[in-house]
């Protein structure tokens, strides 16, 4: 018999093993044990120890398939399509909302050359660094909620899109199960977009602190926005695999860090001046990827588990 280990998921509920070959690799220290000796004894399978991924571990997977995902994403002619639709739409509108947001800046801000004294002026222009910072994060991303909102199936068309020529199997299983109500998908997408709009707002008011303020603006508004990208990207899955909220919390809860790693170098895109919301669609399809890869296995899980939507 061949020299092997006990798979991991078989381990703690393996039965002994009857031996019968002639030889075993290793057992209790002692080797070339013959069949004579062992006829009949009952061996106790090796334990196999795997250790937990780490949260660092989940990130950078997702981080390494997402950028992985980014140069397969638009392969295929139906995900090409797709996209140059989207992204006529979404370049416009996103210019649009950046010059909507920068002209509220102007008229709620204290513009630097107002400033009396050198600590207002440091005060103005460090706010103005937050704001132009958060414009250029928030704009696109808010474009990709509009449409979100307005056209509730344009991201899953380039999603399946991308999924079915890698993983055909997978396409077929989610596209088997039924998709939760739109009047469901956009609450959903309504209630991320109100914690993304909350998490923003906090992020502005750390611009306002002394020295680290930008610092600390970008860092909670990027990571509020990667996260909240990631989210909105894997819709098309969590619309057919949560049926309810409490499903979606606990998928999102044991991937939380995984899908973090994917988000931020999708967002770093979209956040990109002029060129981010050509990119909408690629993200889109990028995520795909990470579904038929580190995700595979939890999606068909929670595919399994699916119940019917009431």
């Amino acid at each position: 018999m061949a020299c092997g280990l006990l798979p991991a998921h078989h381990a703690t509920f393996a039965r002994p093993l009857a031996v019968r070959s002639r030889t075993i690799c290793s057992l209790g220290g002692r080797r070339g044990l013959d069949e004579p000796e062992l006829r009949g004894r009952q061996v106790a399978p090796r334990l196999v120890r795997v250790a937990a991924p780490t949260l660092i571990g989940e990130a950078m997977a997702g981080l390494a398939t997402a950028l992985a995902g980014l140069g397969r994403g638009l392969r295929g002619g139906r995900a090409g399509a797709a996209y140059v639709r989207a992204t006529a739409v979404a370049l416009a509108a996103t210019v649009a909302a950046q010059a909507a947001l920068l002209l509220a800046a102007y008229h709620l801000l204290p513009w630097p050359g107002d400033a009396d004294g050198v600590l207002a002026l440091v005060v103005a222009i460090l706010a103005w660094i937050a704001a132009c910072a958060v414009v250029l994060v928030a704009a696109p991303v808010l474009v990709f909620f509009g449409a979100q909102l307005l056209l509730p199936l344009w991201n899953e068309r380039i999603f399946f899109a991308a999924l079915e020529p890698a993983d055909p199997a997978l396409a077929a299983t989610l596209a088997a199960l039924p998709a939760a109500p739109v009047s469901r998908s956009l609450r959903r997408t309504a209630g991320r977009f109100m914690r993304w709009l909350a998490a923003l707002a906090a992020a502005g008011l750390l611009g306002l602190v002394p020295v680290a303020g930008p610092l600390l603006s970008a860092a909670v508004g990027g990571t509020a926005t990667a996260w909240v990208l990631a989210w909105e990207l894997f819709d098309p899955v969590l619309d057919r695999i949560a049926p309810d909220p409490a499903s979606e919390r606990a998928f999102l809860a044991r991937h939380r860090w995984l899908l973090l790693g994917a988000g931020l170098p999708w967002a770093a895109l979209v956040a990109l001046p002029f060129i981010g919301p050509l990119l909408f669609g690629l993200v889109q399809a990028a995520a795909a990827h990470v579904a038929a890869g580190p995700l595979r296995e939890p999606i068909l899980a929670a595919a399994a588990r699916r119940g019917p939507i009431e």
